[in-house]
């Protein structure tokens, strides 16, 4: 390759792993190439999208947007996943889903928030719901607590209200 073209192509790839609010290291040996334009044409729908650079582009372009080194993962046949707009969440449940289906297919690591993810921790990031679904789940805790708040609050103005009228009751009863 060409001197330009190499230094363009990190660039580009620096700039997308700027872009990504996560992207994941992937294996793809073995896979064939329909196989390949399925995952592509799956991430497509949620705004992500597979790249297939060379493993020392992958590392410069790394360091050239202040990443945590991989160098361990860049090894073999390596392939990275950006996700620009979707939820982590969403994304490494499509991958993962994915992988089952394809077993040729591994994802080596991920990084977020220019954290390093292990596999262990994509798999749970995988089980975490939807960030609506936490957005209503917390609104509906907020709406249960500011309810059962205001119930507390009129309980003893309740009882005032009732005493009052009792007494009411009673002088009007004896007069």
């Amino acid at each position: 390759m060409e001197k330009a073209y190499k230094s363009e192509v990190v660039s580009q790839v620096s700039g997308n792993l700027s872009r990504s609010r996560v992207f994941f290291l992937a294996e793809f040996r073995g896979l064939k190439i329909p196989d390949l334009d399925e995952l592509r044409k799956r991430l497509r729908k949620t705004a992500a999208e597979f790249k297939v650079v060379k493993n020392t582009l992958v590392l410069r372009a790394m360091q050239q947007a202040e990443l945590p080194k991989l160098d361990e993962f860049c090894t073999g046949t390596t392939g990275i996943v950006f996700g620009y707009e979707n939820e982590a969440n969403e994304l490494s449940k499509l991958l993962l889903t994915y992988a089952k289906e394809y077993p040729f297919f591994k994802i080596k690591s991920a990084v977020m928030d220019k954290q390093v993810l292990s596999n262990a921790q994509i798999v749970q990031l995988s089980t975490l719901p939807a960030k609506k679904v936490l957005l209503g789940q917390t609104i509906g805790t907020f709406k249960s607590i500011l309810t059962r708040l205001v119930s507390d609050l009129q309980g003893p103005l309740r009882k005032t209200v009732y005493l009052v009228s009792e007494i009411k009751n009673k002088q009007t009863e004896s007069n």
